[in-house]
């Protein structure tokens, strides 16, 4: 993930894929350490009175409720306001750039929508962080190729 604001453009081809994102100087994406197989994207489209919305919502769980995960929800309600823009690789090899649009660029990034701690409930339970981050826009993602990660 990458703060929105520090995205300057995009290049994207004639198909509709985006080829690589052009930062700001000294930019770079961030990295959170989900659970491995609990992170989950979702895109609904829905139509209402002819025009179409996608709401895009990617939630993950960080593995424990420690200090490490304070420090990245905190980040990440740090830049909130602006939004980010994250980089989702499918299980079949696709990345998808979600919080970057054609249309709108960051103006309708990824924000954070929630995150819930919870230490669980017996002693053999184990604390995690789950953080729902989401946006709406007009369009799916996009399929992204480029080595900006």
């Amino acid at each position: 993930m990458i703060a929105a604001n520090q995205i300057t453009g995009a290049e994207i081809d004639e198909s509709g894929v985006c080829t690589a994102l052009i930062l700001a100087e000294e930019a770079a994406f961030q990295h959170y350490q989900f659970d491995e197989d609990q992170a989950l994207y979702t895109e609904t489209v829905a139509s209402g009175k002819g025009a179409l919305s996608v709401t895009h919502v990617l939630s993950f769980v960080l593995g424990r409720l420690d200090d490490a995960s304070r420090k990245a929800v905190e980040e990440l309600a740090e830049v909130s306001p602006d939004g980010v823009v994250a980089v989702v690789t499918t299980n079949n090899g696709v990345s998808l750039l979600v919080g970057y649009s054609e249309r709108f660029g960051t103006e309708r990034a990824l924000k954070l929508e929630k995150s819930v701690g919870t230490t669980g409930e017996k002693l053999s339970d184990a604390g995690a962080e789950q953080v729902v981050l989401s946006c709406t826009d007009i369009a799916k993602a996009l399929v992204y190729s480029g080595t900006e990660v």
